[in-house]
């Protein structure tokens, strides 16, 4: 999951720190996407959210020009998520259905540097290993 919202993360840092997408050497319909988003305006959290969902096609390849991999299905050899009722272990995680989402809010802060985003999920998949620790409720459940 970290390697996808760094991802993420990373187009989103391109936009804020204004990457000219018309003028990149290794103009893509990508980047064709992302052209008339001009920073600073009103209309800018909406065509970045409009933009991301039209760009849900290269989830899956990724885009070589922006250094950008693919990253539905998703893989990670292990995460780890503590919170304060139990502790979950993934192993060899393979998470699909990314292309399938869609960015429902974008709020950008420009000024501060970050960027709030929701997204909606029809259908996800996840397939992997697990191992799960809950306080007084079953321990050490794994499959």
């Amino acid at each position: 999951m970290a390697n996808m919202l760094f991802t993420i993360g990373l187009i989103c840092l391109q936009i804020i720190l204004g990457l000219d997408w018309t003028t990149s050497q290794d103009f893509s319909s990508f980047g064709i996407l992302f052209s008339s988003c001009q920073r600073f305006t009103p209309q800018f959290d909406d065509c970045v959210k409009d933009a991301i969902n039209s760009a849900r096609p290269f989830f899956t390849t990724g885009v070589p020009e922006y250094n950008i991999p693919p990253f539905d299905p998703w893989y990670a050899e292990e995460v780890n998520q503590i919170r304060s009722g139990y502790k979950l272990k993934l192993k060899h995680v393979k998470e699909a259905g990314w292309q399938q989402s869609t960015i429902t809010k974008f709020r950008a802060n420009l000024e501060a540097g970050y960027i709030k985003f929701s997204q909606f999920f029809p259908e996800k998949y996840l397939e992997g290993e697990y191992i799960t620790e809950a306080g007084g409720i079953n321990k050490g459940v794994s499959k």
